[in-house]
């Protein structure tokens, strides 16, 4: 596909996947907004990516827990660019899933945090991209949440969390035209090769029954065992109700 002269933003671009992505889209001709937390390292990543000085490149300072930073950003990109094309979030998931000496609940927890700051960074951009039918945001599945078995408990609840956040921001992407997807990308040294993506916007979503037996769902039908009811009612945190949450127009 080619990107030029379209406008793609990076949340993780200093990441070893987040250079990856961004020189896939250098390559094909894009302008390329490199973001991180700290604004030398961006810097020092944009460098590191098209030397010299260029016009296609914005490195910037970002933290997406901060929703005015965040509306500072996309405005800033608003006025050098225009319309946001691609909007790639490269998450701490992967990292959230080590759990080393924190209690179960703690972890949970956390991961939430991670994941809501996720879901308030597409929600916030959603205004800021092309809604001509070109707009994609894109969450990139860790490498290490890809391909979990029901035994890797946390990483299987992450996993199973981003897809439901993802789910829940594909809603309200189809209100303004841009496509919400989950990606799982693989990187060799500095080449990256993005895969089919990996929708979910159409996935219908399990309801949760909630009662004195927990593990009844809908139709009578039972949990496998009590793991699979806990990771339900967990997975519940994350089903944000529209009600809930104030519209984006």
């Amino acid at each position: 596909m080619d990107h030029a002269r379209q406008t793609c933003l990076i949340v993780g671009a200093a990441s070893k996947i987040g250079q990856a992505i961004a020189k896939h889209y250098i390559v094909q001709g894009a302008n390329v907004v490199i973001t991180d937390p700290l604004l030398t390292r961006a810097q020092r990543t944009a460098t590191d990516l098209l030397p010299g000085a260029t016009s296609r490149l914005l490195p910037t300072r970002l933290d997406i827990a901060d929703e005015e930073n965040l509306r500072t950003v996309f405005e800033t990109v608003k006025g050098n660019y225009g319309k946001i094309s691609v909007f790639v979030l490269v998450t701490e998931i992967g990292t959230a899933c080590d759990r080393q000496n924190i209690p179960f609940d703690a972890w949970k927890s956390r991961l939430a945090r991670h994941l809501g700051t996720a879901r308030v960074a597409m929600q916030t951009c959603l205004p800021y991209m092309d809604i001509s039918g070109q707009g994609r945001v894109l969450m990139v599945q860790p490498p290490r949440v890809q391909g979990t078995t029901a035994i890797e408990l946390t990483n299987n609840l992450a996993k199973h969390g981003l897809a439901r956040t993802v789910h829940l921001m594909a809603r309200e992407g189809r209100k303004y035209g841009v496509d919400v997807e989950m990606i799982a990308p693989t990187q060799t040294s500095l080449a990256f090769t993005q895969p089919p993506a990996i929708s979910v916007s159409k996935k219908q979503m399990r309801r949760f029954v909630s009662g004195s037996d927990m593990n009844v769902i809908p139709r009578g039908r039972r949990m496998l065992d009590e793991r699979e009811a806990g990771r339900e009612r967990f997975l519940r945190v994350f089903r944000f109700k529209s009600t809930n949450n104030p519209p984006l127009m």
